[in-house]
């Protein structure tokens, strides 16, 4: 066993997942509907005749950093966001509070009362649970809780119900909840990084770290009909969301990174704590499918309610053997770095930025030993001065980006326990950087004598003997032909 697996905190890996917490799931019920999975925010129980019960559960918290109140609010809302995917709103909770034993009863009914009155304002009855302060107990992590819903059959999504050619769409951006805590809990270290109007709007996103609104506006779009399924992106960020996904509906779920919005504030936490803003913690970030012809009416609804959202995505499978995604993307930036002139030189913001482009991506199964795939994407990126601007080089970089970039690859498994795969990708010209268009061609011929061991060789570069990839011609290397042997052993 790894030490570092071992140590690993929050969501258990999900082989871990798959084989013992999913293998040990006590007595079977045929009134379960929905048990658990991954990417499976909620239970689903029949109740007989038309009426299902929906139940989720999640753990209290009390972040010291953020206060009580703050803690309290949140606490419930992580709750209630994950039963609010079924498009549902939440009905009953019933809480188990072990709050530590250095939390005085005063703070401990300033948490317990901002928690009943959260939900109240949200329409939940507690009807049980448990209350105590024990040994052994802790911050961060104070108890658990579940909601809970009884709904109509039909009435309600979950994550599997995703399906074919359904548009993709998120709310607010990406890394909302690590933004919020980190700014609430290390406000000098980010305000020195960021200054004090995004320090601001950091903090401001702990009321962002909800779902409920979200999910609550695109179920009046219509369920199933029109919004498919919804999942919130916790621990995993976005990308870790936009997996579980797939895992739940059973499509490949391909995301175009340049279409998921983070904002400002993320951007400067993130690098300020080094993370990456795509796959750290985003409480509050709704993934949502829809029947395409939804998307406008989706968009107006959350609108409406005042809630960002970003189309990023397009999911097809076609047939078993053929799959294939489409997604579009139009960003646009403003106070981007530039150089202005001085003496002495000095960093400004006097660039403004607009991106669009199209991602697209197809598999075929060809038959049972050979899979092909390909790819395409757009890209055009246009950068402007500002008029106040000195800058007179720093635009030229829209340049440093290829406009058209394609590949095919081809992965065939072979008698004997071989596995031959190749690829030809095409990089169009770099203006700036002047470099042409690339066309470059990989091939791999891989054993696999034992399940642990593989040995390979590969080829890289095959169709010509050198070319450059980046880099001004003063100052670049250039890629070569190269052809090696490489032995891999997993422990």
């Amino acid at each position: 066993m790894g030490v570092g697996r071992a140590e690993q905190l929050g969501k258990v890996p999900p082989e871990f997942l798959e084989g013992v917490v999913l293998q040990n799931l006590g007595a079977k019920r045929k009134s379960v509907l929905v048990g658990p999975g991954q990417g499976l925010d909620n239970a689903v129980i029949s109740l007989g005749g038309k009426k299902v019960l929906l139940v989720t559960s999640d753990p209290l918290s009390v972040i010291p950093s953020i206060g009580l109140r703050d803690s309290a609010w949140l606490s419930v809302h992580l709750l209630a966001s994950d039963l609010a995917t079924s498009g549902v709103s939440p009905q009953f909770a019933m809480l188990d509070v072990n709050l530590p034993p250095e939390m005085e009863l005063p703070s401990a009914a300033i948490y317990l009362r901002a928690i009943g009155d959260e939900c109240k304002r949200l329409g939940i009855a507690i009807v049980g649970g448990h209350t105590g302060r024990y040994p052994g107990s802790g911050y961060t992590v104070v108890g658990g809780g579940m909601m809970f819903s009884v709904a109509e059959r039909g009435a309600y999504v979950t994550p599997a119900m995703a399906k074919s050619g359904d548009s993709v769409l998120i709310t607010k951006g990406a890394a909302i909840g690590a933004t919020a805590i980190l700014a609430n809990s290390f406000p000098e270290t980010v305000g020195t990084k960021a200054g004090a109007a995004l320090l601001r709007k950091a903090k401001s996103r702990l009321r962002d770290c909800s779902t409920v609104k979200d999910a609550t506006a695109a179920a009046s779009v219509g369920l199933r009909e029109g919004v498919s399924s919804m999942h919130d992106a916790t621990e995993g960020g976005v990308l870790g969301g936009a997996f579980e996904l797939s895992s739940a509906c059973g499509l490949p779920v391909i995301v175009n990174l340049e279409s998921i919005h983070v904002p400002d504030e993320a951007i400067v936490v993130c690098e300020t704590f080094g993370l990456d803003p795509l796959t750290t913690t985003s409480e509050g970030t709704l993934i949502i499918t829809c029947k395409p012809g939804a998307v406008e009416e989706l968009g107006a609804a959350l609108a409406k309610e005042k809630i960002d959202n970003y189309e990023v995505g397009y999911r097809a499978q076609y047939s078993s053997r053929f799959s294939g995604s489409i997604s579009a993307y139009y960003n646009v930036y403003d106070k981007l770095r530039s150089l202005e002139a001085g003496p002495p030189l000095y960093l400004g913001n006097g660039l403004d930025g607009r991106t669009y482009g199209v991602e697209a991506e197809a598999a075929w199964q060809v038959v049972r030993m050979w899979r092909l795939s390909a790819g395409y994407t757009f890209l055009r990126l246009i950068l402007d001065v500002e008029p106040t601007s000195t800058d007179t080089q720093q635009a030229k970089q829209e340049g440093d980006s290829p406009r058209h970039q394609a590949y095919i690859r081809s992965s065939l498994d072979l008698p004997h326990a071989l596995a031959l795969d190749a690829s030809v990708r095409f990089v169009d010209e770099l203006p700036n950087q002047q470099i042409s268009a690339t066309t470059v061609c990989d091939a791999r011929l891989a054993w696999k004598p034992v399940k642990s061991a593989e040995v390979a060789v590969v080829g890289q570069g095959l169709f010509d003997s050198r070319h450059p990839e980046f880099g001004k011609p003063s100052a670049r290397r250039e890629i070569g032909r190269s052809i090696y042997g490489k032995v891999s052993c997993l422990f």
